[in-house]
């Protein structure tokens, strides 16, 4: 009777898929290392334009005592300014200048304040910081750690990633799970995991998407926080069926009646 019936590889059938264990972490690590090298790009098109705006804009030495910075006058001025983010330094924080960027750095005697859509945030600087820079030393540290820089974040991004993803796909798998045994479905621990970390990967490559769309100037801020929802919304579309889709119980499998020949 069940010789016609296909089984999908890992013991999926169709939908939802259920991939082996060593397919889903080579999956993983190949969507987490597309994300993380999106990030770090798109944070390359943002924020290198600002930093070399800043070394360029730098001429004498800088020093710092107790937590103060010693600025040769008390001038406010616009250092560097990209669509999204802007340096200013203003040593007294007096707040005279607000770009038009989405989010503005403000560098004060003793403070760093960040201006956003939602306000500003303020920290100090620790007093026990007594340090001179020299803009010729700071531009080549910068230029012989730039390209290290750019892999620590693409690593750290997807280290990042794949821990959400397996966070996620627990509190998922909860849900689904409980769902499953009260619909008298066949729902084991790791079937489930699986599941549930499989469906986050075309979330995962839209969010990639979309994060790239914005290094490349298609898409704002806002325009990316709409993609960001949009791929949580996609990963729990594609979770609502899983307990309906799974076999019942007593079809096979450790819910078969042993006294059945």
């Amino acid at each position: 009777m069940n010789a016609g019936r296909s089984h999908a590889p890992g013991g999926g059938r169709g939908f939802p898929p259920c991939p082996s264990w060593g397919l889903l972490v080579v999956v993983q690590i190949l969507t987490a290392l597309a994300g993380g090298c999106a990030v770090a790009w798109s944070a390359s098109r943002v924020m290198a334009p600002v930093i070399r705006g800043c070394l360029d804009a730098w001429e004498r030495p800088l020093r710092c005592e107790g937590g103060r910075w010693a600025f040769p006058d008390d001038r406010v001025h616009l250092v560097a300014e990209t669509r999204d983010l802007a340096v200013v330094v203003d040593p007294g924080q007096s707040g005279q200048l607000r770009s038009a960027a989405l989010f503005q750095v403000q560098w004060g005697r003793s403070s760093l304040r960040v201006y956003g859509p939602l306000g500003w945030w303020e920290v100090g600087f620790p007093s026990s910081w007594n340090v001179e820079l020299d803009p010729e030393a700071v531009r080549a540290a910068w230029e012989a750690w730039r390209p290290f820089v750019g892999l620590a974040l693409a690593l750290g991004a997807a280290t990042v990633l794949l821990v959400v993803w397996y966070g996620s796909a627990c509190v998922y798998g909860l849900v689904v799970g409980g769902l499953a045994v009260l619909l008298g479905r066949s729902a084991s621990v790791g079937r489930v995991l699986r599941v549930c970390l499989t469906l986050q990967i075309p979330g995962a490559w839209l969010m990639a998407a979309g994060v790239a769309g914005y290094g490349m100037g298609w898409l704002d801020l806002p325009g990316l926080a709409v993609v960001a929802a949009g791929h949580w919304a996609l990963t729990l579309l594609l979770l609502v069926p899983v307990p309906f889709c799974l076999p019942r119980r007593g079809k096979g499998g450790r819910g078969r009646n042993p006294f059945l020949g």
